[in-house]
């Protein structure tokens, strides 16, 4: 309920000051569970993709957010799903098994972090392991633009009408290979969406 008042808050204000064009959203699936994996430039990208999609995003968020009181109230309160300093945790698996097994749509930004640079960085293999645990499709989105309206480097976001999210279709789980060749296909995905 809380995650639905909040998106409808944002909608309006992201389409109207940086939301450019959005493509693709069809492909995320009207129900069913899945996995959305997109490149991670900034923080907007959470809002960003809460504002695309009309079904909860359940993302996993650092454990960095639970320490600040006001972000750990948004982040409790939307059912966000904590993930560890130090990675992997019995707690995560089940949040994540749980989304998933309820037919929900949990959201995975692969590199693990926001872009230092603008490019995107290298996949840990958790999303590739999650959607072969719990065979549900995983959508890739690419984003273009958050970095340059809020970096890692910046406090206050610019005023600038740039992102652009393209949405591509679910990438079939490929026979035979590991979590590691998975995650590189998804990521390789995810970059040409990024275009």
């Amino acid at each position: 309920m809380f995650y639905h008042l909040v998106r409808l808050c944002l909608v309006p204000l992201i389409r109207l000051f940086w939301l450019k064009r959005v493509s693709g959203v069809e492909n995320i699936p009207a129900q069913g569970s899945a996995i959305i994996v997109a490149n991670h430039e900034s923080y907007f990208d959470f809002f960003c993709l809460a504002v695309i999609c009309k079904r909860r995003i359940h993302f996993l968020a650092t454990e960095r957010f639970y320490k600040k009181p006001l972000w750990a109230l948004l982040m409790t309160a939307t059912g966000q799903i904590k993930v560890p300093e130090s990675g992997i945790s019995k707690d995560l698996l089940i949040n994540s098994r749980k989304v998933l097994q309820s037919g929900e749509l949990l959201g995975i930004f692969p590199e693990g972090t926001r872009s230092r640079s603008g490019k995107m960085g290298e996949a840990h293999t958790g999303a590739a392991r999650l959607a072969l645990q719990f065979n549900v499709p995983i959508i890739p989105v690419g984003i273009n633009g958050a970095y340059e309206v809020l970096s890692p480097h910046d406090i206050i976001p610019k005023f600038q009408k740039i992102i652009e999210i393209n949405v591509g279709g679910p990438i079939s789980q490929p026979r035979g290979q590991d979590a590691k060749m998975f995650s590189n296909l998804m990521m390789r995905r995810i970059a040409a969406l990024c275009y």
